[in-house]
C-alpha cells in the first residue's frame, strides 16, 4: 500500500477515535446532573438520598447554598431519613420526606420547606440555577408565603403567588428598595420596606418567608426576606 494511503488510513483512524471518545465523554457529562439546596424556614439534617446505590447525607441550610449535589439525569432523586427497623437486629428502613427529578444537567436549585411542627413534612421546588435564565445584574425573588404577596423593587411591580418567582434587574446605584405587600383579609398590607445592597457582577437570589411563630410571639404576621448574592463565575481560560 502506497505511503500515501497508509497516511490517509491512519489519520481516519485517529478521527474516528477521537470522535468515538468526545462522544463517549459528552455522554458521560450528559448523564450527570448538579444541584445545590437551600432551606426555607427550618435547616433540613440527618436526611439521605442515594447515588450510585448508596446512601449520601444532604443537608439544606437557611444561611447559605450547600455545595453541589450530583445525581443521575431522569432518575427520581428520593430525599429520605432512616428509621429503626421494627426489630433491634434489623436494618434501618427508609422514611420517604420528598422527591423529584431533575430533567437535564442543569445546575438546578432545590428549595425545601419543612413544615416546623412535622419535619417529616417537606415541600420542594426545583428551579433552573444556570447563570443563563438568572443572569448577572437580576435579582430571583421568590414568595414562600402562603399569601398573595406584590412586589415592588426600583419601578418594576410583580404580584406573586405562593412558591412563584419574578426577576428584577439591578439599578445603576449601590442599592435598590424593595417592598412588599401581603394580601390579608382582602386588603394589602405593607410588611416589607428595606434596601437591598447591589453589588457589581452578581446576581442576587430573594426569598419571602412568613416568620415563624414563638413562645414570644405566637401569632405574627411578619414578612421576612432572605437575600443570597453570589458573584459571577470567573470565565475558563
Amino acid at each position: 500500500m502506497p505511503h500515501h494511503s497508509l497516511f490517509k488510513a491512519s489519520l481516519l483512524g485517529l478521527g474516528i477515535a477521537l470522535a468515538s471518545a468526545t462522544a463517549l465523554a459528552q455522554d458521560a457529562v450528559e448523564t450527570t446532573a448538579s444541584f445545590r439546596t437551600l432551606a426555607l424556614g427550618k435547616t433540613l439534617s440527618n436526611v439521605f438520598y442515594d447515588i450510585d446505590g448508596k446512601p449520601k447525607t444532604i443537608m439544606a441550610g437557611s444561611s447559605g447554598f450547600s455545595s453541589p449535589y450530583q445525581t443521575e439525569i431522569g432518575e427520581k432523586v428520593e430525599i429520605y431519613r432512616e428509621i429503626p427497623g421494627e426489630k433491634p437486629t434489623d436494618p434501618p428502613q427508609k422514611l420517604s420526606i420528598a422527591d423529584f427529578t431533575l430533567p437535564d444537567a442543569g445546575p438546578y436549585l432545590v428549595l425545601f420547606h419543612v413544615n416546623p411542627l412535622d419535619t417529616n413534612n417537606v415541600l420542594i421546588k426545583v428551579v433552573n440555577d444556570s447563570w443563563e435564565l438568572h443572569p448577572v445584574g437580576f435579582m430571583r425573588v421568590f414568595n414562600y408565603s402562603p399569601r398573595l404577596a406584590m412586589i415592588k423593587i426600583g419601578d418594576e411591580v410583580a404580584e406573586l403567588r405562593t412558591s412563584d418567582s419574578h426577576q428584577f434587574p439591578y439599578s445603576d446605584k449601590l442599592q435598590v428598595w424593595l417592598q412588599a405587600a401581603v394580601l390579608e383579609k382582602e386588603e394589602w398590607a405593607l410588611r416589607v420596606s428595606a434596601p437591598q445592597a447591589l453589588i457589581p457582577n452578581s446576581r442576587s437570589t430573594i426569598v419571602l418567608v412568613d416568620q415563624e411563630p414563638s413562645e414570644d410571639r405566637p401569632v405574627t404576621e411578619e414578612l421576612l426576606v432572605r437575600n443570597f448574592i453570589e458573584r459571577a463565575p470567573k470565565p475558563k481560560e
